[in-house]
C-alpha cells in the first residue's frame, strides 16, 4: 500500500481552527472501522492483566507484599540494591532495616517490625565481630545505633504484650547507651506490666536521683523524662500497696483453705473412707473444680458422677450429701423418662447400682492400688457414706463414680467362659463378695437369687479402660471391644486345627514387648519378642512380625503430608496433629470435633498399615500366597492399650465391608492370661524363635529396630529432622545426637524450636509433644485462642505416652523367680515406667538415609516401597478420614 492510499485513523490538526471537530470525526471513523472489521482480540490483555502487571512495579503497587511471597524481578532488583552488602555498608544496612522496622511499626505490623529490627541487630553483631580492633569512636557510634534498634524492638514487643522480651531488649539498650531515656522509660513500664512494682520503684527513684547528671543538652527532653519517671513511680507505689494487701489477703485465704482441707481429710479418714491422691485435685472432665466440702451442719458433701455405659451418657451431681441415699437421686433423675432412654429401660424400679472393686497393697511402706476390674452391685437404698466405707471402695481422682445399669433377664445361652477379661464384670462368686456378705453389710448388698429378683445377666462395661470420650464409651463400642480378647484368639487357634485354609498372622508392638520384658525379668525386648514368637507359633500362628516396618512407612507418609501442608498457600497455618493414638482421636471426634478433627493427620497408624501389608502383600513373605484372598488371613496385633481394639473396629479401617485390616487386638495383660491358660509360669522358660520378615531388607536377621525419639513412635523427633533438612537448617550435631526437648509446663508437655540464628526471636521450625488429657485440654484452649505456634504436635492420651499405655504392666508386685502373686515371704519387685522405658531405649536404632547424607532422597525407603510394590494407588490406602460426632444433648446433665 502506497503512502497515498494509506488512510490515517486519527488526524489532529490544531492549527486550522477545526482541531476538536476533526478529532471527533477521526474517532467516529476509527470506531466504525473497528466495528466493521470485527477484530479478534482473544489474545489481547484485559484490564485485569494490566492491573496485575502494574502491581509488580514498586511505583504503582497498592499493597505490601506478604512474607515469602514471590516478587517481580524489578522489586527483587530494588531489594538487592537496598540490602546487598556489596553495595551498602553495615551502617547503611542497619539504617535500612531500622527504617523498615519503623515503617512497619507505624502501620502497627509489630511482628514484621521485630523481624526488621532483629536483622539490623544481627548485622551489628556481625560487624563488631569482624572489626574488634576498631577505634573507640566507631564502637561508640555502633553501640548507639544498636541501642536504638534494641529499644525499637522493645517497643514492638511491648505493643504485642511480650513484656518480658520487651524488658530484656530495654535492658540491652540501656547497657549499650546510658543516655537512652526512652529505653529507661520502657523498662519501668515493663516492670509495671509484669507487676514487679518494687523493682520499678527502686529503678525510678535511682533514675530520678541521677537525672541531673545526664549528659543531654536538651533540657526539655530531660524534664519530660523526669515527669514520666515520676508518674511511673507514683503508679508503681500505689499498685505496690494494693499488691501487698492482696498478697496478705491471699495468704490468709490460702491458710484458711489449707486448714479446711486438712479438716475435711481428717473427717474422711475418721469415717473410714479410703482415697487415692488428693481430694482437691482432679482431671476429670465433668467435675469442673467441685470437691468434697462441709455443709452448714458439718456433713460431708461430695461431687458424684453417674455413668450409664449402655447409652454412653453421664450425670454429674455437684452436691451429694453423705447421708443421702442413691435411691433419692435416682427417683429424682428418672421421675420423667430421659430422651436417650429409647427402650424405656431406666425406670427407678429396674435400676441397679454398681461400684468398681479395688484393693490396696503396701510396697516399701507405700500404699498402692490394684484394680480388680470387676463391678459389685450394692443396694441403692444405702447412703453415700455406707458405700464409701466399703472395704474395697477407693475414691480415685477426688470423685466417687457409680455405674448405673438397668436390670435385664437372661435371654441367651452365652457361656460365662466366653467373657473377656479385658471387660469389667460382676463377680458374685469371688471371695471378696462373700466376705462382704458375711462380715460387713450382711443383707444390704443384693443378690438376685436371694431377693427374689430375676436372674441378671453379667454386666459388661469398660469403666477402668474408658476410651477417652466425653463420659464413657457407647454400648456399640463396648460390644466391638468385647469381640477382641485373648479368649477369641484361643478360639481362632482352635478353629485352625479344624480349618487348615486359615492363615494366622501376628504383629507385635515394641511398647507391649517392653512391658512383657519388664514383667518377666528379661534382659531385652528382642528376647521377649522371640519367646512370644515361639509361644504363638507353637499355638498355631503362621507368621509373627514386629511393627517397625509399618512405623517406618507411617513416618515417611507423615512427612509427605507435613511437607505438603507446610507448602500450602493458607494464610493462617495451624499445626498438624498426629493421629496414631486412638484415645486422642476418639476424644477429638466426640468432644472437640470442630477444633481438632480438621487438624488430625490423615495417615493411618502403624497397626493399620501393617494390616494392609499383611492382607495385601503376604505373598512377598511366601510366594505360595500369591492367590490367597484377604478373607483367608486372620490378623492379630499385640498393642499397649485397649483403645487399639476400637481403632481396629473402625469402618474406615476395613479392606471392604466384611474384611478388617486387623481382626483382633490383644494386650500384654491378655498375654499373661494366655500363659496362665497354657500353665506356663515364666516366659523365660520358653525357647526362642526368630521373627518373620518381609523380604525388603529392613530388619536383617529378624533383629528388632526402633526409630529415634519418644516411646510413642518418635514422630515429632523424626519429622523435625526431616523438616530441618528441607529448610536447609540441618547440622551434623542435629542429625546425629539426641534432640534437646524443652519442658514447657510439665514433663508431658515438651517443645523444640529451631532458629535461623541465635539472635532470631521467631523460630523457623517449632514442634511439640503432648501426653495426657490435661495437656490436650491446654492444647484445645490454645487452638481456640489461635495462639498455638507449632508446626507439628505428637499427641498421646496416656501420660508419658504409649510406653505407659492402659494395658501395660505397671506398679504390680510379683515374685521375681516364679512371677507368682506377692506373698509375705516372697521377694517382690515392682514394674515401673522407668524399667519399661530403659528396655525400649536400648533397642538398636534405624532411620532414614537422608539423616546421614543430608539430602531429601531416602534410598532405603525407595527400595522398601519398590519391593513392597507400594504404588500411588496402594499408598492412598494408607490414608483415612475422621468424623465429627455431634454429642447428643442430655437433659439430665445438670447440677443438683
Amino acid at each position: 500500500m502506497s503512502d497515498q492510499n494509506e488512510t490515517p485513523l486519527i488526524n489532529i490538526n490544531a492549527g486550522d481552527g477545526k482541531g476538536q471537530q476533526d478529532e471527533d470525526d477521526d474517532f467516529d471513523f476509527y470506531y466504525d472501522y473497528a466495528k466493521a472489521a470485527q477484530l479478534d482480540r482473544s489474545g489481547c490483555w484485559t484490564e485485569q492483566n494490566w492491573q496485575e502487571e502494574m502491581e509488580k512495579h514498586p511505583l504503582f503497587a497498592t499493597k505490601a507484599p506478604e512474607p515469602g511471597q514471590e516478587q517481580s524481578e524489578l522489586i527483587d532488583a530494588f531489594s538487592q540494591l537496598k540490602y546487598d552488602p556489596e553495595f551498602n555498608s553495615i551502617e547503611e544496612l542497619m539504617n535500612s532495616y531500622r527504617q523498615d522496622g519503623n515503617e512497619n511499626f507505624r502501620h502497627k505490623k509489630y511482628r514484621w517490625a521485630i523481624d526488621s529490627y532483629s536483622e539490623g541487630i544481627r548485622l551489628a553483631f556481625k560487624h563488631s565481630s569482624k572489626n574488634q580492633s576498631s577505634e573507640n569512636i566507631e564502637t561508640n557510634k555502633l553501640n548507639e545505633s544498636l541501642s536504638v534498634l534494641y529499644n525499637n524492638r522493645s517497643s514492638a514487643h511491648f505493643h504485642l504484650g511480650n513484656y518480658r522480651s520487651s524488658m530484656q531488649d530495654a535492658t540491652r539498650a540501656m547497657f549499650l547507651n546510658q543516655q537512652n531515656l526512652k529505653a529507661k522509660i520502657r523498662f519501668a513500664q515493663c516492670c509495671c506490666r509484669l507487676k514487679r512494682f518494687e523493682q520499678c520503684i527502686i529503678f525510678c527513684k535511682k533514675e530520678l536521683d541521677e537525672s541531673n547528671e545526664l549528659k543531654i543538652e536538651n533540657e526539655k527532653a530531660k524534664e519530660k523524662f523526669r515527669q514520666e519517671m515520676q508518674t511511673l513511680l507514683e503508679e508503681a507505689e500505689k499498685k505496690f500497696k494494693i499488691q501487698n494487701r492482696d498478697e496478705r489477703k491471699s495468704a490468709k485465704t490460702e491458710q484458711k483453705r489449707s486448714y479446711e482441707q486438712k479438716q475435711i481429710e481428717q473427717a474422711v479418714q475418721e469415717r473410714g473412707i479410703k482415697f487415692q491422691g488428693s481430694l482437691f485435685e482432679t482431671d476429670h472432665p465433668t467435675v469442673r473444680g467441685c470437691f468434697v466440702h462441709f455443709d452448714s451442719h458439718q456433713t460431708l458433701v461430695w461431687p458424684v458422677v453417674f455413668i450409664y455405659p449402655d447409652v454412653g451418657q453421664t450425670d454429674f451431681i455437684e452436691k451429694f450429701s453423705e447421708n443421702s441415699t442413691f435411691a433419692e437421686y435416682i427417683e429424682m433423675l428418672f421421675e420423667t423418662k430421659p430422651e436417650w432412654d429409647q427402650k424405656n429401660q431406666y425406670r427407678p424400679e429396674r435400676i441397679r447400682c454398681y461400684y468398681q472393686s479395688c484393693q490396696t497393697y503396701t510396697v516399701d511402706g507405700e500404699k498402692r492400688i490394684a484394680q480388680e476390674l470387676e463391678l459389685i452391685e450394692f443396694d441403692r437404698k444405702l447412703s453415700l457414706l455406707k458405700v464409701l466405707q466399703l472395704d474395697d471402695y477407693i475414691v480415685q481422682n477426688a470423685v466417687p463414680i457409680v455405674c448405673i445399669k438397668p436390670a435385664e433377664t437372661i435371654q441367651d445361652n452365652k457361656s460365662d467362659n466366653s467373657e473377656s477379661d479385658d471387660i469389667i464384670r460382676i463377680n458374685k462368686s469371688s471371695k471378696s463378695w462373700k466376705n462382704r456378705q458375711s462380715e460387713r453389710i450382711q443383707g444390704q448388698i443384693k443378690e438376685g437369687g436371694d431377693t427374689g429378683q430375676p436372674k441378671l445377666t453379667p454386666v459388661s462395661v469398660t469403666l477402668g479402660d474408658c476410651l477417652a470420650c466425653s463420659g464413657c464409651i457407647t454400648s456399640t463400642e463396648a460390644v466391638l471391644i468385647s469381640e477382641q480378647s485373648h479368649e477369641k484368639v484361643i478360639d481362632i487357634l482352635d478353629e485352625k486345627q479344624k480349618n487348615n485354609n486359615l492363615i494366622i498372622v501376628m504383629t507385635l508392638s515394641l511398647q507391649a514387648l517392653a512391658s512383657l520384658a519388664a514383667k518377666y525379668n528379661l534382659d531385652s525386648i528382642q528376647s521377649a519378642a522371640e519367646r512370644i514368637s515361639y509361644l504363638f507359633h507353637s499355638l498355631g500362628v503362621d507368621y509373627i512380625f514386629d511393627i517397625a516396618l509399618a512405623r517406618h512407612i507411617c513416618l515417611q507418609e507423615s512427612w509427605q503430608e507435613l511437607s505438603k501442608q507446610y507448602n500450602s498457600d493458607t494464610n493462617s497455618k495451624q499445626p498438624l496433629l498426629s493421629s496414631t493414638c486412638p484415645g486422642f482421636v476418639c476424644y477429638a471426634e466426640k468432644s472437640q470435633g470442630n477444633i481438632l478433627v480438621p487438624l488430625l493427620s490423615r495417615i493411618k497408624s502403624p497397626q493399620q498399615i501393617m494390616g494392609l501389608l499383611v492382607k495385601k502383600r503376604l505373598h512377598l513373605v511366601n510366594d505360595q500366597f500369591v492367590d490367597v484372598q484377604p478373607d483367608r488371613i486372620y490378623h492379630i496385633t499385640l498393642m499397649p492399650c485397649y483403645d487399639k481394639k476400637l481403632e481396629a473396629s473402625r469402618l474406615e479401617n476395613r479392606i471392604d465391608e466384611s474384611i478388617k485390616e486387623v481382626d483382633c487386638v490383644i494386650t500384654p495383660l491378655e498375654v499373661e492370661k494366655i500363659l496362665e491358660f497354657k500353665q506356663i509360669e515364666n516366659l523365660d522358660s520358653l525357647p526362642c524363635r526368630l521373627l518373620d520378615q518381609f523380604n525388603v531388607g529392613f530388619s536383617p536377621n529378624g533383629e528388632i529396630q526402633s526409630h529415634r525419639g519418644s516411646g510413642s513412635g518418635g514422630y515429632a523427633d523424626n519429622l523435625l529432622r526431616m523438616m530441618a533438612i528441607y529448610q536447609k537448617m540441618a547440622t551434623k550435631e542435629l542429625m546425629s545426637t539426641e534432640l534437646e526437648w524443652k519442658i514447657v509446663r510439665n514433663a508431658d508437655f515438651l517443645e523444640i524450636n529451631l532458629h535461623e540464628s541465635e539472635t532470631d526471636t521467631k523460630p523457623v521450625i517449632s514442634f511439640a509433644i503432648l501426653n495426657g488429657f490435661r495437656n490436650i485440654q491446654n492444647l484445645v484452649s490454645r487452638l481456640k485462642r489461635k495462639s498455638c505456634p507449632y508446626d507439628y504436635i505428637e499427641v498421646s492420651a496416656c501420660p508419658k505416652g504409649c510406653l505407659n499405655g492402659g494395658a501395660q504392666f505397671r506398679n504390680i508386685p510379683f515374685n521375681k523367680k516364679l512371677n507368682e502373686k506377692l506373698t509375705p515371704d516372697s521377694d517382690p519387685i515392682v514394674i515401673t515406667f522407668e524399667q519399661v522405658q530403659k528396655l525400649y531405649v536400648q533397642l538398636p536404632k534405624t532411620g532414614f538415609d537422608f539423616f546421614t547424607n543430608n539430602e531429601m532422597i531416602d534410598n532405603q525407603t525407595v527400595e522398601i516401597y519398590s519391593k513392597l510394590q507400594l504404588d500411588d494407588e496402594f499408598r492412598e490406602k494408607f490414608r483415612t478420614e475422621f468424623r465429627i460426632l455431634e454429642k447428643k444433648f442430655n437433659i439430665l446433665n445438670s447440677n443438683w
